[in-house]
Order: C-alpha cells, then sequence, then structure tokens
C-alpha cells in the first residue's frame, strides 16, 4: 500500500509540473506579443456573421505612426471566423513592414511597432491576410489596400 501511495504521489506532481509548465510556455508566448484577447471597440455591438466558407478581414486602412513609434494597426480576427490568420503590412514597393503572430479566432492587435522607420507622410500601402488552414499552411489570402501615416516626431527606435 505505501509503494502504491509514493506512485501516486509521483505521478501526480509530475501531472502538476507538466501543467505549470504548460501554462508558462503559453504565458511567455505572447509575452513579447501585440496579440490580445477579445475584440477591438468598433460602436457596432455585433460581430458580423460569419459561414464557414467566409473570413471577415478587419484592419484600419489608414494606419497612423504616432509618436510613440507604434502604429495603429487595429487588426482583429472576428470571433466568429473559423480559422486563425496571420497579417503582413507592405509598403507599395512591396517592402515588409510589418508581420503578426499568427493571429487565433477572438484575438486582435490594436497597436505595433513597424519593422523599419518610414520617412515621416504618407505612403500607399497593403496588407496581406492568410487565412490559415488547421496544419498551420496557408488556405487563402485576402488583400487590402492600407495608406501608412508617418506624423512628425514619430520614434520607430526602440
Amino acid at each position: 500500500m505505501k509503494l502504491f501511495v509514493q506512485k501516486y504521489k509521483v505521478r501526480l506532481l509530475t501531472a502538476v509540473i507538466v501543467l505549470l509548465s504548460a501554462s508558462l510556455l503559453a504565458l511567455l508566448s505572447h509575452m513579447g506579443s501585440d496579440l490580445r484577447k477579445g475584440s477591438i471597440n468598433t460602436g457596432v455591438s455585433e460581430a458580423p456573421v460569419v459561414s464557414g466558407t467566409e473570413f471577415a478581414a478587419f484592419i484600419n486602412s489608414n494606419i497612423i505612426v504616432g509618436e510613440n513609434g507604434k502604429a495603429n494597426l487595429l487588426i482583429q480576427n472576428n470571433e466568429n471566423n473559423h480559422a486563425s490568420c496571420r497579417v503582413s503590412v507592405f509598403t507599395s514597393d512591396h517592402r515588409l513592414v510589418y508581420e503578426s503572430d499568427i493571429i487565433p479566432t477572438g484575438y486582435y492587435i490594436e497597436d505595433a511597432r513597424l519593422f523599419e522607420a518610414l520617412p515621416m507622410g504618407m505612403h500607399d500601402g497593403y496588407a496581406i491576410f492568410e487565412i490559415l488552414d488547421g496544419a498551420g499552411g496557408v488556405k487563402s489570402t485576402i488583400r487590402i489596400d492600407v495608406c501608412i501615416t508617418v506624423r512628425d516626431g514619430a520614434l520607430q527606435d526602440g
């Protein structure tokens, strides 16, 4: 009986350690990320209904890089979508200036730093939503034109 209790305690301790490790890894994976659970307050009380073959893409079409150096991307993966996505933002000359982590359904990115400092002024660009299949491969893409405005005094470093 004593041996049984010791084996049970070892298994229980091992299970607790595994669960704590998995929780810590999940927490750390989002710490450096701009991802947030929930949705962006748009003033609309209901999220659009999306069928299994549709995808509701949501991004700010007039992105502004403010004095804090962050761009107000306002990317959202609607809670009613049926797939995760990744979003890349390019300038009109096809330079990648931002790429998100994988955005699960029901998550959003409000502000983020661009990969490179753009000169002050307005820059035409586009965003590519990669709709992912269950294995993480790209199932479909959506392109949305955007304008990136860098304000005077916008910080891009740090």
